[in-house]
């Protein structure tokens, strides 16, 4: 039980939350595509084993899990699953943990910074980069919302953009995501829609007659991360850590057209 209860709260812990039942919404959210969902769980728990293997801290072992689980469905999300990807989520999940270990010390040396995500970017460009190379895996196509709107088209694009932030970019998961977030404080709630909706805003408006509807809808994420992150977990919720929060949305959406046009190439 104490094993299902970290890894319901790694699930929460990727939105900042703590409550197990949360954590079980999240994942509720992912069985939207469950190929995707099981390798998420595998992943996860494949880190806690480690952990506990090497006594690792487990301080920071949500830190370990919540990576590997991303790691886990960033690939489900994208192969098949059968042996091979089950391999390769494996190895991907070790990986993590160690990447992990490395970047939160050495990230707490240097001025006390949380290595937060930072481990699960560079291990999914690590295992994406080499799934690649690997013929026996089967690409799939992610779950994609239907053409006709869930709720409307102008409120759908942020339920799909909180759906990929665990890799189910469709807004039924978005909802689902939604609901926890709200349950854990109506505050983070509102600064995910209104970090969503600033960086939006300055993505459209710089990007002009080059905009594609679609396009902050998948990386609208950065936003949302970016303004509960900044508002409402490392600062004192107040009207000047709003103003930053936005402002650091904004950033995101500067950012996030800079790495996609990289990653293009």
């Amino acid at each position: 039980m104490n094993s299902l209860k970290e890894i319901l709260q790694s699930y929460a812990a990727v939105l900042f939350c703590e409550h197990a039942a949360v954590g079980l919404l999240f994942l509720a959210a992912t069985f939207f595509y469950p190929e995707a969902a099981l390798a998420g769980l595998l992943a996860a728990g494949t880190s806690l084993l480690i952990v506990r293997h090497f006594k690792l801290p487990n301080l920071i072992s949500r830190l370990y899990s919540y990576n590997s689980m991303l790691v886990g469905l960033s690939l489900g999300a994208s192969y098949q699953l059968d042996i091979y990807l089950i391999v390769l989520i494996l190895l991907g999940s070790i990986l993590t943990v160690f990447v992990t270990v490395i970047l939160s010390d050495s990230l707490w040396r240097l001025d006390h910074l949380p290595a937060l995500s930072l481990p699960f970017l560079i291990v999914a460009l690590i295992v994406g980069f080499a799934a690649k190379k690997y013929g026996n895996l089967t690409p799939v196509l992610p779950p994609i919302a239907s053409a006709a709107p869930f709720l409307s088209e102008v409120i759908d694009p942020f339920f799909v953009a909180l759906g990929s932030i665990f890799l189910i970019p469709h807004p039924i998961a978005g909802v689902i995501i939604f609901l926890g977030l709200f349950f854990t404080s109506r505050y983070l709630a509102f600064l995910a829609v209104a970090g969503f909706t600033v960086g939006t805003v300055i993505f459209i408006f710089l990007a002009g007659s080059g905009y594609s509807a679609i396009a902050p809808s998948l990386s609208g994420f950065n936003f949302i991360l970016t303004a509960i992150a900044l508002g409402g977990i490392f600062t004192v919720p107040s009207m000047q850590s709003f103003l930053m929060a936005m402002l650091g949305s904004a950033m995101a959406a500067l950012i996030t057209a800079a790495a996609q046009t990289i990653m293009k190439v």
